[in-house]
């Protein structure tokens, strides 16, 4: 027998592609969405788009609360409508908001609940997404997490412990694959052959806080003049970010690439010395083990997650949230090339020791298959 899987989601995260590449190569996979346009559809994925006739008219209503709800509303309907038509052997549905709740209250069994970090690690600080939070995961029969802070998130959230399934969401081969030695190349289109680079790939939301990375680059270069800074990505506070850089005359010593495709991603990493993170909040962050494959010498927050990877001064370093100055002082420690080399090394170790792709998802093709011979048995 073929086992159905429907996944829900929007279908515009690498973590999307990630999981329907694997779920697609074992069962037939159904991507279900309101996306107009999701991006990561692989081969072998069948894509079944919920068109909610509110949202090419909902700009004009964004601020109206009656709208969203009648928009939440008339997507509970359609998202049971789907589910009925397609009549999958498991659903998966992501976050603990909109596509977990929604499949929650659909009432369809079994259900896979994949949690992606700030759904309930910042989300549930508020009274709603903390109710969206704590019925997703009471309904569900299993949920995914990527990381121990991930789960004791939801533990505190109600979830039975018995249900949860643990992995890094990571493949490393993913990594490898995409990898090319143009590191040369590279740093000579950017100008920067005989520099000292420094890369951040975060979002530009406050959440992952780039702007601690904007304040620690005048530090860093008094100090070290050959330090350069690529900041990969974008969101809503891009402009702020390149304006700071602007008044602080900062702006010979930086570079705002944009979002950049994945592939592209990869190869700034292969060509940078040092990566950062700034981030308030995380989960396993791919990011950082992307930047730990590539044995970059890594500076990040010392916040629970990156704990869960980073022992400071053995396979990178750990500096204070907001603290700009300690986070230029790690950076101009790992001007050193031999440090950045003996750093480097760890953490691709690191990633080796602690990574199996393979392993880990069979984990989550076992919790697939169990619930589905329930619900034969029930049937």
């Amino acid at each position: 027998m073929t086992i159905k899987v429907v996944y829900a989601h929007h279908g515009l995260s690498t973590y999307d592609e990630l999981f329907l590449k694997a779920l697609a190569e074992r069962y037939r996979t159904f991507l279900l969405t309101f996306e107009r346009s999701p991006k990561y559809v692989p081969p072998g994925v069948s894509l079944a788009k919920m068109l909610d006739p509110l949202s090419s008219s909902r700009s004009l209503f964004r601020h109206s609360r009656y709208m969203r709800m009648l928009s939440r509303l008339l997507r509970l309907v359609l998202l049971r409508r789907y589910l009925d038509a397609l009549s999958p052997d498991v659903l998966i549905a992501c976050e603990t908001r909109e596509y977990g709740f929604s499949s929650a209250i659909s009432r369809f069994r079994p259900l896979i609940v994949f949690v992606w970090g700030s759904d309930v690690l910042i989300a549930p600080r508020r009274f709603l997404p903390r109710f969206s939070a704590k019925y997703s995961l009471a309904k569900a029969d299993a949920v995914l997490v990527d990381s121990e802070v991930q789960r004791d998130a939801v533990i505190q959230l109600g979830c039975d412990p018995s249900k949860i399934i643990k992995f890094p969401w990571f493949n490393p081969e993913d990594v490898y694959t995409s990898f090319e030695d143009n590191r040369e190349e590279i740093r000579k289109l950017l100008g920067w052959e005989d520099k000292v680079i420094v890369v951040s790939c975060r979002w530009h939301e406050l959440t992952y806080n780039v702007e601690s990375l904007v304040d620690a680059i005048p530090i860093a270069t008094k100090e070290n003049d050959a330090c350069r800074f690529l900041i990969v990505g974008e969101g809503s506070l891009t402009a702020h970010l390149k304006r700071k850089a602007l008044d602080m005359g900062i702006d010979k010593y930086v570079r705002f690439t944009g979002r950049v495709a994945r592939n592209d991603l990869i190869k700034y990493l292969n060509a940078s010395d040092i990566y950062v993170s700034t981030s308030l909040s995380d989960g396993a962050s791919a990011s950082l083990l992307e930047a730990m494959c590539c044995r970059l010498a890594v500076v990040v927050t010392d916040i629970p997650a990156n704990r869960e990877w980073i022992t400071s001064g053995q396979n990178g370093f750990l500096f204070p949230c907001k603290d700009s100055a300690n986070l230029a002082k790690d950076i101009l420690y790992l001007t050193n090339e031999d440090q950045r080399r003996i750093l480097g090394s760890e953490a691709l170790n690191t990633i080796r020791t602690k990574v199996n792709w393979h392993k880990n998802l069979q984990m989550l093709n076992d919790t697939v298959e169990r619930l589905t011979k329930k619900r034969i048995y029930q049937n």
